[in-house]
């Protein structure tokens, strides 16, 4: 069985899920910048829809924003995000949105770091402060970097309403053209059938046969 990137969709793959297997559909691997994971599942009239990326692919870093420019671009993609109109097309199924749910990174960790690197300043002599400046240039090119301790993802649920989701055969996906952090996004589909692949910015249609 293919391993989904979506655990909220995996509840309701059940059955379809072993066919995606000959879909040569890839598993979610561990946090890969560039590299999105967007999932499916329609029952019915009802369609739920996933997007799991990490947060560099939408606002280009992963830590706690800091100066203005950033607070901005991570407010302005939270906006966004809310109205999945901004991100693909699904009018050739007529659906509504019904409800929105997203899992925003948890930045305490960054936080406490930045307050434990001050107060660890403020105890220190001038000799040991040299010392802890070669350290904080590193711990500060290291952040710069959003290495592994820095990761954040960012999760958001949509669920529809239908009035024709049998017309469904296509998802144009925009996703590339607003985030350029995105180079490729993993797509899932289950409903009557399995479908998966992989987007890129010159490949953007999702075709559902």
């Amino acid at each position: 069985m293919v391993r989904s990137a979506f655990p909220a969709v995996l509840v309701l793959l059940g059955a379809g899920a072993p066919a995606l297997a000959q879909t040569g559909f890839r598993q979610l691997e561990a946090h890969v910048h560039g590299v999105g994971h967007l999932g499916f599942v329609a029952d019915g009239a009802s369609l739920v829809a996933e997007l799991e990326t990490p947060l560099a692919n939408l606002v280009g870093f992963e830590h706690a924003p800091e100066t203005e420019a950033e607070r901005q671009a991570y407010d302005d993609a939270v906006s966004e995000l809310a109205d999945p109109a901004n991100l693909f097309d699904l009018s050739r199924g007529q659906c509504a949105l019904a409800s929105v749910n997203m899992d925003q990174p948890d930045f305490s960790a960054d936080d406490h770091h930045h307050e434990d690197e001050h107060h660890h300043e403020d105890g220190h002599s001038e000799a040991a402060a040299e010392g802890h400046a070669d350290h904080e240039m590193h711990d500060h090119e290291t952040h710069d970097g959003d290495s592994e301790h820095a990761h954040a993802d960012l999760r958001i649920e949509y669920q529809f309403e239908c009035a024709s989701l049998d017309r469904l055969d296509r998802i144009d996906v925009g996703l590339f053209d607003r985030y350029p952090g995105f180079q490729e996004l993993d797509v899932l589909y289950v409903g009557d059938g399995s479908f998966a692949g992989t987007l890129t910015p010159g490949d953007a249609v999702f075709v559902l046969r």
